[in-house]
């Protein structure tokens, strides 16, 4: 148990938003081509009569090719004096979170997973085991939600993907005198993913082994959206994907999603009505949609400009 608690630790820490759900379940397909010239990036500037702030909209999980990033994201970076993320990955105490993992994670004594399954989803959770090389004996005590996240981090691993080149983390790693700012804790975050569906065992693990090569089609279309900069259609791409989701998914699309976006939102005023210059990176899928962090500040009044690469020169060598 207590690799599997350090494991899940770090994918439940680094995976929060609904990224982990709806980006990294399906990077393993064909990579779109990123960053064309003269084509809108995920950046927008965000301006008042006396201030302006940039936010971008992050994919948590990448692989090296998305590197270098464009120019433009990171002339907006080096122009700022306050980073702003989700948390600050950089100051995780992870013995304490592994420890909260565990609390939250699993099963107490006398209970465990195939007390709620019904037989032909304890067999896709040992076969799961097989294929990712986890032991049967110590998944079976743990709680739906954290071996769902497990089903995603052995996605990723497999597809070459890893938190190591999130794009938040890119820039909490680049080295400059900017403030960081994290709008929450590594726990707060890992509190809400515990309790954020409300759909019984069965339905969370049944529904994601029988559509997760659905999710991966249009997620890979997703990506594609994200690397063109098209807010519309990632917001589209998302409503096409949630069709086929369980009452429970939905409910934790709402609480890990739109009711976080006006608490960012409200940050980005903060650092607009202050003298910091601030660059929010939090994770793509809150800046989309009528309740996402653009609408929100686009119906108080704010400029809302999206950022487009050069026309000749897309990425800096």
């Amino acid at each position: 148990m207590p690799r599997l608690a350090r494991r899940t630790a770090t994918v439940a820490a680094r995976f929060l938003a609904l990224a982990l759900l709806l980006f990294s379940a399906a990077l393993c397909s064909a990579q779109p081509a990123l960053y064309q010239p003269g084509s809108p990036i995920f950046l927008w500037k965000i301006s008042s009569p006396k201030n302006s702030a940039y936010l971008l909209g992050s994919l948590h999980v990448a692989q090296s090719s998305f590197y270098p990033l464009p120019m433009e994201m990171d002339r907006a970076f080096n122009d700022s004096d306050v980073l702003v993320v989700e948390v600050d990955m950089t100051q995780v105490d992870m013995e304490k979170l592994q420890k909260l993992t565990f609390e939250l994670g699993t099963y107490p004594a006398g209970d465990d997973l195939p007390r709620h399954l019904k037989p032909a989803t304890v067999e896709r959770v040992k076969k799961f085991c097989v294929d990712s090389g986890l032991p049967y004996d110590s998944v079976q005590h743990l709680k739906p939600w954290l071996i769902s996240l497990l089903v995603t981090q052995n996605v990723l691993n497999k597809s070459g993907f890893d938190a190591k080149y999130g794009i938040d983390l890119h820039y909490l790693q680049t080295p400059g005198p900017h403030r960081v700012d994290q709008l929450e804790t590594a726990g707060e975050q890992m509190r809400l993913i515990a309790a954020s569906t409300t759909d019984d065992a069965d339905t969370t693990l049944s529904h994601l082994f029988a559509h997760i090569d659905r999710q991966k089609e249009i997620t890979t279309r997703m990506v594609d959206a994200w690397g063109h900069g098209e807010a519309v259609k990632l917001d589209e791409l998302v409503a096409e994907l949630m069709k086929d989701s369980t009452p429970g998914e939905r409910q934790q699309m709402r609480r890990l999603n739109e009711e976080r976006n006006p608490h960012m939102a409200a940050h980005i005023e903060e650092c607009l009505a202050s003298s910091d210059h601030c660059f929010m990176v939090v994770g793509a899928l809150h800046l989309v949609g009528k309740e996402g962090i653009l609408s929100l500040l686009q119906s108080k009044g704010y400029k809302i400009e999206q950022v487009k690469l050069a026309a000749e020169k897309a990425k800096e060598n």
